[in-house]
């Protein structure tokens, strides 16, 4: 029934679109014949044709959509994302004008139509994708189509579903409460209403319409048993599926010859078409290369040779492809004939590369004979990188689903590249990431995304070598004798493998290093409520993760890291191609103050940065219905002082030990407060949630800043601090652009000066050390 409303409401508003389409070029047409031109009697004839090629367009722009951006909510996009939406609408549209007219050969269409056609689809495309859903769900879910939903299970399970359950109030849904063999405090405010047993006074006290079970049936019988209590009250039921928690992977369910069947995983390349398509642009790609670049870089690297290191052209070597077939991969030589060693990496700086070396690998430009491994068929230019043969059979021994990434042919470059998840292995999170972008890469294929691989691989060769070489860094990221990029599957993060499961990986990104969620801010608020050290690093702040290793370590070692810089956010999705949420501070620190736990007294502890500061913030919680009093509060010391670069605080320590609170709120900024946070965990005996969201408070009670909702989610925070104290906030922000360098530089990677691993086989030791028996 849920989808059966979203999916109506999604065809009601495009319904509504098209009308919309054609009133723009009716209007259009007014406009132009009545102010510019004349107009005739054919134009009344032919434009109810344009009309229809209009909305033919328009249909087409919802098909062609992604499946997982088919289903969107539509009443929960941004500003950004409305934009985003409009302009592929109004492209899709004026597009299939122009083809029709170009196959059609019809001049006939006013230009003055046309100019004037063109922006006013985009702001009434625009306008209705705004104003359309609430207008239409008022109208079509209000009033007496309104359902009364119930969620039956246990209460641990409930917190998953908060999101959905308050996105799906815009179609009708009031969730009145849950139904569970016991009291659970993690209901995120929703009512017990009693046990199982009573179920059937609950349906009809209550009056509700839609049952939710959280999992399956503990067995038939039990089911059969439910079944027949809601038919018996004419209540639908709905069943959350835990397949996912059982299977730890995505569930995919199809029919095939009157069969239904679930795998772990969809694959899109076992269609022949798409395999096809693949191995075309392949040859497109490759021909070119081979026929016109390969031959130019043969000479230059023949007279690189004589004059530094004689020896062969070309370097071949065994590696691992589809199926763990074995193949010669070419590459130019880089290293010293005599220096080879087909076991070892290269490492910065390495002897056993030749001078010119150095540079032509930081250019990448010894990779581009595999292109003759793509032409035979060996090799795609995007997959997964190959391995030794030696390295697979190690690796595979050690790390779950490792040769799920034979699955398809090995690439030149692939998703793992793009990411950043490349070069030398430093540590485990330079491995595990890497099998992760493997895995989603076979699962997730389609044409657009090698084409995106490709064009930001391009992208990423010129800006990265360029950073490196007017940064003078030694970093040969390739090598003849490594496997490059090796891939794993581990966690490095004991802060966040605490309580995170195995099927929420999907929600974390490796930036800078770190492990960043991109979940939703409810799905943050949940996992950091759960204790340990939340931060919330913006892009000033991310810029001492090169420099101070303190804080790298803090933010590195954070149960929980949310991207709050709209920046970091928008430089990895211009560098990867990969759209990840963004979860400001403020919005997590607005709904981590919805949650009724810190409203109890003595349950929150808030460090505020001055007396001035505490006394407004108070007063607004005070306002908030919160127990909250000076008592509860610290006010932090100038902390710029310290010597060493730590940050600690032994009055702090002492007052926290002896209050013992839930929740540790830290409201101070300059990026202390990580530092701050990681010092009092490892020196308290119990484990509070200490959620480092700076200045977020402020902006809340007006004490600072006032940064409206809305100005947060279209990320113009920063223009409303620089309007309100430009001299503070205008150098910082400035300051800030340094993250695209840092970005460029180290991208997936830790900015850490420390000594890397450089035996594949001391990787694999500590990754076993990490995670036993993984």
């Amino acid at each position: 029934m849920i989808r059966q409303r979203t999916r109506g409401l999604e065809n009601t508003l495009l319904i509504c679109q098209a009308l919309v389409v054609v009133l723009a070029l009716w209007t259009s047409m007014l406009v132009a014949f009545h102010f510019f031109t004349d107009a005739s009697p054919l134009h009344f004839d032919r434009y109810p044709l344009y009309g229809a090629v209009l909305i033919l367009g328009l249909f087409m722009e919802a098909i062609s959509r992604d499946p997982e951006r088919k289903t969107f909510n539509l009443f929960r996009l941004n500003i950004f994302d409305q934009h985003q939406l409009t302009v592929r609408q109004t492209v899709f549209v004026a597009g299939t004008l122009f083809l029709f007219l170009a196959a059609a050969k019809d001049a006939f269409i006013s230009r003055t139509v046309m100019a004037i056609m063109i922006p006013l689809l985009y702001f009434a495309l625009f306008g209705s994708n705004w104003f359309l859903p609430r207008f239409l769900a008022r109208r079509v879910f209000g009033n007496n189509r309104i359902e009364r939903a119930l969620l039956i299970g246990s209460g641990h399970e409930a917190p998953r579903l908060q999101s959905w359950l308050r996105e799906k109030a815009d179609f009708g849904f009031r969730t009145v409460g849950i139904v569970s063999s016991e009291m659970h405090s993690d209901t995120r405010g929703l009512p017990w209403l009693g046990e199982r047993r009573d179920l059937g006074k609950i349906l009809a006290d209550y009056r509700i319409t839609q049952v939710i079970l959280l999992e399956f049936p503990a067995s038939p019988e039990d089911h059969e048993q439910l079944v027949e209590i809601l038919e018996n009250h004419g209540a639908r039921l709905l069943i959350l599926s835990n397949l996912e928690e059982k299977l730890r992977h995505r569930a995919v369910h199809f029919e095939d010859s009157g069969l239904e069947f679930i795998a772990p995983r969809a694959e899109p390349l076992e269609d022949p078409l798409n395999r096809a398509l693949k191995r075309v642009m392949d040859l497109m790609l490759a021909i070119p290369v081979v026929v016109l670049v390969l031959p130019v870089l043969s000479v230059f690297f023949l007279l690189v040779h004589r004059l530094q290191s004689p020896g062969p052209l070309f370097f071949r070597q065994v590696r691992a492809g589809i199926q763990n077939r074995k193949f010669a991969i070419l590459k130019f030589r880089t290293m010293h004939v005599s220096d080879i060693d087909e076991n070892l990496q290269a490492t910065r700086g390495d002897a056993r590369v030749f001078p010119a070396g150095h540079w032509l690998r930081r250019m990448s430009l010894d990779e581009i004979p595999q292109f003759w491994n793509v032409i035979v068929g060996e090799m795609s230019v995007c997959g997964p990188r190959p391995h030794l043969l030696d390295h697979n059979v190690e690796f595979a021994r050690k790390m779950r689903r490792y040769h799920l990434r034979t699955f398809v042919k090995p690439g030149i470059t692939g998703l793992a590249q793009v990411r950043g998840f490349r070069g030398e292995i430093q540590s485990v999170a330079d491995i595990e990431q890497r099998l992760e972008s493997d895995i989603q890469y076979f699962e997730n294929w389609r044409l657009s995304l090698d084409l995106a691989i490709v064009f930001r691989t391009a992208l990423q060769v010129l800006l990265f070598a360029g950073v490196r070489l007017i940064r003078g860094r030694e970093d040969d990221h390739k090598s003849e004798t490594s496997a490059a990029p090796l891939s794993v599957e581990g966690r490095s993060h004991s802060g966040e493998a605490a309580y995170v499961c195995e099927h929420a990986r999907r929600n974390f990104r490796q930036i800078l290093g770190v492990r960043f969620f991109v979940g939703t801010a409810e799905e943050a608020v949940t996992l950091g409520m759960k204790g340990g050290l939340v931060v919330a690093p913006s892009a000033p702040v991310l810029l001492k993760l090169e420099i101070d290793r303190i804080h790298r370590a803090a933010v590195q070692g954070s149960a929980l890291a949310i991207t709050d810089s709209g920046l970091m956010v928008l430089l990895w999705q211009l560098l990867t191609g990969e759209k990840i949420n963004r979860v400001s501070g403020l919005e997590y620190l607005r709904l981590l103050l919805d949650q009724p736990q810190l409203r109890v007294a003595g349950a929150t502890f808030w460090v505020m940065p001055s007396h001035a500061a505490m006394a407004h913030n108070l007063a607004w919680l005070q306002q908030q219905g919160f127990a909250v009093s000076p008592d509860d509060c610290y006010i932090a010391p100038d902390y710029s002082k310290s010597v060493d670069g730590r940050v600690v605080d032994p009055d702090l320590t002492q007052l926290l030990s002896i209050r013992r609170p839930l929740h540790v709120i830290m409201a101070i900024g300059g990026g202390v407060q990580e530092k701050l946070g990681a010092e009092l965990l490892s020196k308290l005996a119990f484990r509070p949630a200490v959620h480092c969201t700076g200045a977020a408070i402020g902006f809340l009670s007006g004490e600072q800043a006032g940064i409206p909702m809305w100005a947060d989610r279209c990320r113009l925070g920063w223009l409303f601090r620089c309007l309100h104290e430009p001299a503070k906030f205008l150098p910082r922000y400035w300051d800030a652009r340094r993250l695209l360098s840092l970005m460029l530089y180290y991208h997936g990677r830790l900015p850490d000066n420390g000594p890397p691993m450089t035996r594949v086989s001391g990787a694999v030791e500590s990754l076993a050390n990490a995670r036993p028996g993984s």
